[in-house]
C-alpha cells in the first residue's frame, strides 16, 4: 500500500520504505495535473465546483465570475465563502469592520465611472459627504456634538417631519419670545426699558412683532401706563398700539387705537385699573413690522404716566418677535 496522499490535492505518495517502483503515470503525471489545476483559483461553473473541496481552495466560477474559497468542511456545498470580486454584487452576512488611522479619512467611497472626483464618501468619524462627481462634496450629514446630528447645508423633507423635542430655528421662521416671570412695579414717570421685554434685532432683517401687556394700577387717576418702544436708530417699520382710554374705570373702557411709525415710535397712554376691584386689569396689544436698519435694541419702555400711584406690568405679558426676512 501506497502511503497517505498528501491532505489538500490529494497527490500520489509511493511508499517511503522504497518497497515501491516509481509510477509515471501515478506518481508524475496524476501529480502534476493535479498541482497545474490548484495553481491560483480553480476555474469551474457554479454547478461543477469540486466535491471534495480542501480547507483555503479557490475557484472561480466562470459563468457568475465570482470567486469562493472553502472551509474544508462537509458538505462541500456549505463550505464555500464568497470572496468580495471587483465588479460584481456582494452580500456579507457578517459586518464589515473599516479602520483608519485618520478620524477624517475616507474608508467608503463611490464614484461613477468617468467622474473626477468621489460621489459618495464616509470617513472614519462617521460623517457622510455627497458630491456631483465633478467636484468635491457639497453636502454633508455628521455628529457634532452630543447626541446631534448636523448638516452644514440644506434639508428637504418631502413628507412629515415629526419633533417630539423643541424646535429652533437659526433663520428666517427664528421666534424670540420674551415672556415676564413676574410683576414688575414703577412708581415713577421716568420711563426705562422692561427688564424682560428686551432683545437686539439684527439691521437687514425684517421681523413681525406680537405683544401683550398686561396693567393694573393703584390709583386711575394719576397712574395709568405711559409705553414707547426702544428701536436701534433709523428703525423702519409700524406698530399698532390697541388698549383702553386713559379714561377707562372698568374692563369695558373704551379703546384707544394708535399706529406709529418706528422711526420716531412716540409715547402712548393707556388706562390702568385698580388691582384691588379688577384684578386681571387691562391690556395692551402690539402688532406691527420692524425693519431694523442697524443692530441695536428693541424693548418695551414704560413709566407710570402720572404723579402719584404705582403702575404694575404683570407677569405673563409677553413679546414675540417672528423673522420674515
Amino acid at each position: 500500500m501506497p502511503d497517505p496522499s498528501t491532505t489538500r490535492l490529494a497527490l500520489y505518495k509511493s511508499k517511503s520504505d522504497g518497497s515501491e517502483d516509481v509510477d509515471y503515470s501515478l506518481d508524475l503525471g496524476q501529480n502534476w495535473d493535479r498541482v497545474d489545476a490548484a495553481v491560483g483559483a480553480f476555474a469551474c461553473t457554479s454547478s461543477t465546483r469540486p466535491s471534495i473541496p480542501w480547507n483555503g481552495q479557490l475557484i472561480r466560477e466562470t459563468d457568475t465570475n465570482r470567486v469562493w474559497v472553502s472551509n474544508g468542511t462537509a458538505p462541500a456545498s456549505g463550505s464555500w465563502r464568497e470572496v468580495a470580486t471587483p465588479g460584481t454584487l456582494q452580500t456579507f452576512t457578517a459586518g464589515i469592520a473599516l479602520t483608519n488611522a485618520s478620524a477624517t479619512g475616507v474608508t467608503i467611497a463611490t464614484a461613477v465611472t468617468g467622474d473626477a472626483q468621489r460621489r459618495f464618501g464616509v470617513q472614519a468619524d462617521g460623517k457622510l459627504s455627497w458630491g456631483t462627481g465633478a467636484g468635491a462634496e457639497d453636502t454633508n450629514l455628521y455628529r457634532s456634538a452630543v447626541n446631534t446630528l448636523k448638516t452644514d447645508d440644506n434639508l428637504i423633507v418631502a413628507l412629515n417631519a415629526t419633533v417630539t423635542g423643541d424646535l429652533s430655528v437659526g433663520g428666517v421662521g427664528n421666534v424670540t419670545l420674551l415672556r415676564k416671570a413676574a410683576d414688575t412695579p414703577r412708581a415713577t414717570a421716568t420711563k426705562t426699558d422692561d427688564p424682560d421685554l428686551t432683545t437686539t434685532v439684527t439691521a437687514g432683517r425684517v421681523y413681525l412683532l406680537e405683544a401683550t401687556l398686561f396693567l393694573l394700577t393703584t390709583d386711575e387717576t394719576n397712574a395709568d401706563f405711559a409705553s414707547t418702544l426702544t428701536v436701534p436708530a433709523s428703525c423702519a417699520g409700524y406698530v399698532n398700539y390697541s388698549g383702553q382710554a386713559t379714561s377707562a374705570s372698568s374692563a369695558a373702557g373704551n379703546a384707544l387705537i394708535v399706529t406709529s411709525q418706528l422711526s420716531a415710535p412716540g409715547t402712548q397712554t393707556y388706562g390702568a385699573l385698580l388691582s384691588a376691584t379688577y384684578a386681571a386689569g387691562t391690556a395692551v396689544a402690539l402688532s406691527g413690522i420692524i425693519r431694523p436698519t442697524v443692530t441695536g435694541t428693541f424693548a418695551v419702555n414704560w413709566a407710570r404716566s402720572g404723579a402719584s400711584g404705582t403702575v404694575t406690568l404683570k407677569a405673563d405679558s409677553y413679546m414675540k418677535l417672528t423673522r420674515l426676512a
